[in-house]
């Protein structure tokens, strides 16, 4: 609408008219770069390295190759890939709670002494 009518109006009064700001008329949206031989190279080394490595170690294994991924970035592809470290699996516990099934039970169990409370001789 404002490229139709350029030639009669300023870009600025369309702008006002239309309640628009007028970056949103010049702004040019840039081209992100292909995430796929990222994730292809996450791939490899994360199998290259018996599936040990974290996104810490997958970070510094891309800068030494000169590849610049953010780790959040890398951790939503891992993600997305299904990676997931075998050391994260193996250090998944169940809670204290589960084991002994405390929260189950429907009552607060209070596992320490109170402090108002003093030892009888």
């Amino acid at each position: 609408m404002i490229k139709q009518n350029i030639h009669k109006y300023s870009v600025s009064a369309m702008c006002r008219v239309l309640q628009l700001p007028r970056s949103t008329y010049y702004y040019v949206s840039k081209e992100r770069p292909a995430e796929d031989p990222i994730t292809a190279r996450i791939v490899d080394i994360f199998h290259d390295n018996r599936r040990t490595y974290g996104t810490r170690r997958m970070k510094a294994a891309l800068q030494k190759e000169g590849i610049r991924v953010s780790r959040r970035r890398m951790a939503r592809m891992m993600r997305e890939q299904g990676l997931v470290s075998i050391y994260t699996v193996a250090n998944r516990k169940e809670s204290h709670c589960q084991r002994f099934n405390l929260c189950t039970c429907g009552k607060s169990v209070s596992l320490y002494l109170r402090a108002d409370r003093s030892i009888q001789s």
